[in-house]
C-alpha cells in the first residue's frame, strides 16, 4: 500500500486549514499569542494520546476475548494506523486496520466486527455526554437523531443473519457466487458484531470508552478554563461531544469545519466571546482530529517500512 498520496493529501489539507485560520486571523485578530495556542494544542495532544491508548487497550482486549492475541507494540501501531484515514465519513477509513491486523494473524471479519461494535458503543458514549446539555445545546437533536439512526441501522443489520444467508444462497444459485460470498461475509461480520453485546464485553467496552472520551471532554474543559470560559462542569464536559455529534451528522469528512463551528456556536450560546470560542475550537481540533491523522500516518508508514524490510530479507 502506497502512503505517499495519503501524506500528500494530509499536507494539502493541513496547509488549506492553516490558510483559513490565517485568513480568519487577518480579519478578526483571533490568534494574538501563537505560543499560548501552541501550548493548549500540546496539552490536548497529550490528553488525546492517553485517550487513544485507552481505546487501543479496549480493542486489544476485545480481540483477545475472541482468541486473537497480538503483540502490544505492533498491535498499537496497527490500531493507530487506522487514524490515518479517520477523517472519512463514519470513520470508515479506519478499516485500513484490516490490512495491518491481518499481518498479525487477525482475520478481516474479526477486525470489521470489532470496528462496528466500537462505533455503536462510541456513539452511545458521545450521545450520553452530549445529553447533559440536551435542552440547551444548539444542534443537539440533529446530532442525537443521526446517532440514533446509525445505532438502529447497525442493530437492524445484526438482526438479519438468516436473511443474509438466504440472500447469499439465492445469488449463488443464479450464478453470482462472488457476490453471494460478499453478502455471506457481511452476514458473518454482523453476526460477530452481535456477539460482543453480552453482559461482560459491552459494559467493559463502554466503561473504557467513557474513560477515553471523558479524557477529551476534560481536555476541552481545561482549554475553556485557560481561556476564561467557565459555564460549569456539565456544560464544559458536554460541548465537545455535542460538537462531535453535529460534525458527524453533517457527513463532512472528519466534520472539518462543521465541528469547529458547532463548538464555537455552542460556546457563544453559553456566553463566550467570539475570540475565546474560535481559539478553543481550533486548539481542540488540532489536538484531536489533526493530531490523530498525523500519528496515524506515522504509524502506517512505520508498518509499511517494516513490511517492506521483511520482504527484502526474505528475498
Amino acid at each position: 500500500m502506497r502512503f505517499g498520496p495519503a501524506f500528500g493529501t494530509f499536507a494539502l489539507l493541513t496547509v488549506g486549514y492553516i490558510a483559513v485560520l490565517l485568513y480568519a486571523d487577518l480579519r478578526s485578530q483571533v490568534f494574538r499569542n501563537i505560543f499560548d495556542i501552541a501550548l493548549l494544542v500540546g496539552v490536548i495532544a497529550a490528553i488525546s494520546t492517553c485517550s487513544f491508548f485507552l481505546r487501543f487497550v479496549r480493542w486489544r482486549w476485545l480481540l483477545v476475548r475472541r482468541g486473537f492475541v497480538t503483540p502490544w507494540f505492533a498491535g498499537c501501531l496497527a490500531y493507530f494506523a487506522g487514524f490515518a484515514l479517520t477523517a472519512l465519513p463514519g470513520k470508515l477509513g479506519e478499516l485500513v486496520r484490516v490490512r495491518y491486523f491481518s499481518l498479525l494473524g487477525v482475520p478481516g471479519i474479526a477486525v470489521v466486527a470489532c470496528f462496528f461494535f466500537e462505533r455503536v458503543i462510541d456513539l452511545g458514549i458521545v450521545l450520553l455526554l452530549a445529553s447533559m446539555i440536551a435542552g440547551a445545546g444548539p444542534g443537539f437533536w440533529v446530532g442525537a437523531a443521526f446517532a440514533a439512526m446509525l445505532i438502529v441501522l447497525v442493530v437492524l443489520l445484526m438482526s438479519l443473519r438468516g436473511i443474509w444467508s438466504r440472500l447469499a444462497a439465492v445469488l449463488s444459485r443464479h450464478g453470482l457466487r462472488r457476490l453471494g460470498r460478499i453478502v455471506e461475509g457481511f452476514g458473518s461480520v454482523f453476526s460477530d458484531t452481535k456477539s460482543y453485546f453480552n453482559m461482560i464485553e459491552a459494559p467493559v467496552a463502554f466503561l473504557l470508552g467513557l474513560m477515553a472520551f471523558g479524557l477529551q471532554a476534560f481536555g476541552f474543559m481545561y482549554i475553556s478554563s485557560e481561556l476564561g470560559f467557565a459555564p460549569g462542569p456539565l456544560v464544559s464536559t458536554a460541548i465537545f461531544p455535542l460538537a462531535t455529534l453535529v460534525g458527524a451528522a453533517s457527513m463532512v469528512p472528519g466534520g472539518i469545519g462543521t465541528t469547529e463551528a458547532a463548538i464555537a456556536v455552542t460556546m457563544r450560546h453559553f456566553g463566550a466571546s467570539v475570540e475565546t470560542a474560535l481559539v478553543a475550537a481550533i486548539a481542540m481540533r488540532l489536538g484531536t482530529l489533526w493530531y490523530a491523522i498525523a500519528i496515524g500516518l506515522i504509524a502506517a508508514a512505520v508498518l509499511e517500512i517494516r513490511q517492506a524490510s521483511m520482504h527484502a530479507i526474505r528475498e
